[in-house]
């Protein structure tokens, strides 16, 4: 059946255009912080991050700096801004919060320890992230072509993805 995905995928699909579907991905904290986890192996600046999903497009995310080892852990609140419009422009938007004066400095923070991965950017207060550009990095990127929308939102305890894709 691999097999046969692999060659469909290679075609374009082919044999399947026209077909449509829709659905949601439902991720909990735990799955969410084992991709952060992931996702940080090799980045030196953090020790560790920990997400909450909260209902609303909210989260919160505790941080561990790596140095200098004497600051506590501080918690940061995030909010999905803009979802991304596809195909023109699909980047996720959020903004952080909290931290007082933290805010100010964590993009040039960013920047120089180099904590966010490729595909994400900040702007001072603002996460951007590239979907397109995760996708490509993990080999995915043919799956925007037949994406017609993608959502993000939270609930308590997780966050849901909610997809509309066509094979043209």
């Amino acid at each position: 059946m691999l097999d046969l995905i692999a060659l469909q995928q290679r075609s374009g699909f082919a044999d399947l255009a026209g077909s449509e579907g829709q659905g949601s991905i439902r991720i909990t904290d735990r799955l969410l912080n084992q991709f952060i986890a992931t996702a940080m192996q090799g980045t030196q600046a953090l020790r560790e991050v920990q997400v909450r999903t909260l209902g609303g497009d909210r989260l919160q995310a505790r941080v561990v700096l790596a140095k200098p080892s004497f600051l506590p852990p501080f918690t940061i609140g995030i909010a999905i801004e803009r979802q991304p419009e596809l195909p023109a422009a699909p980047v996720l938007v959020a903004k952080l919060h909290g931290a007082g004066g933290l805010m100010r400095l964590a993009g040039a923070a960013t920047t120089f320890l180099n904590v966010l991965p490729p595909g994400t950017r900040m702007e001072g207060d603002r996460v951007f992230v590239d979907i397109a550009a995760l996708l490509q990095q993990r080999g995915f990127g043919f799956v925007l072509q037949h994406a017609d929308e993608l959502r993000v939102h939270t609930e308590e305890g997780a966050l849901r993805v909610a997809f509309r894709a066509r094979l043209r």
